[in-house]
């Protein structure tokens, strides 16, 4: 399957992954399973997600402005 993926789908994927490792860092954070420099690796990881997020949108909202400037 090489379906392209467009802009919103990107964006629906990336704010999946963004709230499941939300989830996932609570989840240990609870339990205490894991040592302080894993939740620094994944706070970070956290972070990148939230900036494609970020990008995702803005790049939305730059293409939508094209549009109505073309209209």
């Amino acid at each position: 399957m090489s379906a392209t993926l467009n802009l919103r789908t990107m964006r629906t994927i990336a704010e999946g992954q963004v709230n499941s490792l939300k989830d996932f860092i609570s989840l240990h954070r609870l339990k205490k399973t894991r040592g302080e420099a894993w939740f620094i690796q994944q706070e970070e990881i956290l972070q990148h997600r939230r900036q494609v997020v970020t990008l995702i949108d803005a790049e939305i909202t730059r293409r939508q402005e094209r549009e109505r400037e073309a209209a």
